[in-house]
């Protein structure tokens, strides 16, 4: 199993052009949210959830809510269909991709830990622009500029949470951030042989390490109500980024940039979940990051606070199921966020609707979820390029009895 996780965070880490966002170009990229297994069917909420059939490292102190005797490994792919849309031009964009893979073990029975990979930012986008020019001559000169980006940044994280009193749970991530981002554009002149053309790229690499702290509060009610109540917080500060610049004409010319700083956003998340007879849960997250007080390229204002608030139910007809369908878990989400993209008109917004399934493998608690998302950009200037998406999000989560012991006559 462990090389199989291997083999996964590997896929992970090559497949980096994993968006084709224009708004991509802007800060670190398209933030991910690491919304793993069912959550993805809910709205992405997890700060609330918590649940031994699932890996949620949006609250680390859910890993304590495990199966003493059980090891649930998880990985989720995904793919997008994107419509762009600019005055009367159309363009239409289809991509795959590996978003996560996770194990979580049973240390003790209110002591769990987890370990795993999923993507942060994701950069991708491919333009091209056109004008002229006069010379000294008085001659006209045409020319194009093509722009293009590939990259983004990983999470890998390890984290424990155990259980106290047997309401409060505390956990912690230890996480590691890394990845490259890379900006590119060419400048040529298409009509003039006589006239070199100029090839520049920037590339961003990250390697930091940091921590988030949760909490959840569970509470029972009589059989078969539940609520939990969590919290997750993360505390802002500068990533160890080295940012080159290089220039090739005639000549090639590479700049180091190590005065520059580069930030990333406290993090508070604030979750709520109810649980009824374990069939129905109802669950609401909101998130607040300041990365209007992250430094990006050494200025602290130049991105935008970002604020996200996700709705999420899922329902279970039946505990013992006598049909199938019965034991399909269906599940149901909204999200609205703001983007920490600054523009000077206002700020992007991204309004998603989710669907999901979860569906288990006879006799198995291993289970298929299918998840189904619509999306869409909301932008201050109708000007501004439209973006709307469809996403289909596959996840399967292995959850099988490992720890017997063995009893020998």
């Amino acid at each position: 199993m462990t090389g199989v996780l291997l083999l996964l965070f590997s896929w992970s880490v090559s497949a980096q052009n994993n968006t084709f966002s224009p708004y991509s170009r802007y800060g670190y990229g398209i933030l991910s949210e690491p919304a793993f297994g069912g959550a993805s069917g809910m709205g992405g909420i997890g700060y609330g959830l918590r649940t031994s059939g699932q890996i949620n490292p949006m609250n680390p102190a859910s890993y304590s809510a495990v199966d003493s005797l059980n090891f649930l490994f998880d990985f989720g792919l995904s793919a997008t269909y994107t419509r762009f849309r600019e005055n009367n031009l159309r363009e239409a964009r289809l991509n795959s991709n590996i978003e996560y893979a996770a194990i979580k073990i049973p240390l003790s029975k209110d002591w769990g830990l987890s370990l795993g990979l999923y993507e942060y930012t994701k950069l991708g986008y491919a333009f091209n622009s056109a004008g002229s020019l006069t010379d000294l001559d008085g001659n006209s000169l045409i020319y194009s500029n093509a722009y293009s980006a590939t990259g983004g940044i990983n999470n890998a994280y390890l984290g424990s949470s155990v259980l106290l009193f047997k309401h409060l749970s505390l956990g912690m991530n230890l996480n590691y951030k890394f990845g490259a981002l890379v900006n590119s554009s060419v400048l040529s002149y298409p009509y003039n042989s006589e006239i070199n053309s100029t090839s520049s790229s920037n590339v961003m690499t990250v390697g930091h390490f940091n921590i988030d702290a949760g909490l959840q509060y569970e509470q029972q009610f009589n059989n078969k109500h539940r609520m939990v109540l969590g919290m997750s917080f993360t505390p802002g500060g500068l990533m160890d980024v080295n940012y080159t610049s290089t220039t090739i004409t005639l000549d090639t010319l590479t700049q180091e940039h190590p005065g520059l700083s580069f930030g990333y956003p406290q993090n508070l998340g604030l979750g709520v979940s109810y649980t009824y007879d374990n069939r129905l849960i109802l669950g609401m997250d909101f998130q607040h990051q300041a990365w209007n007080q992250a430094p990006f390229f050494g200025v602290s204002d130049s991105l935008s606070l970002r604020t996200r608030l996700a709705l999420g139910a899922e329902y279970l007809p039946s505990s013992i199921a006598q049909r199938y369908y019965q034991a399909i878990k269906y599940r149901l989400g909204l999200h609205y966020s703001d983007s920490y993209i600054k523009f000077a008109q206002g700020n992007l917004k991204e309004f998603g609707l989710s669907l999901g399934l979860g569906l288990p493998l006879r006799n198995q608690r291993t289970a298929l979820n299918l998840a189904m998302e619509f999306g869409k950009i909301l932008t201050p200037e109708p000007s501004m390029i439209q973006e709307h998406y469809w996403r289909i999000k596959l996840n399967l989560s292995f959850n099988e009895t490992w720890f017997v012991k063995r009893r020998f006559n």
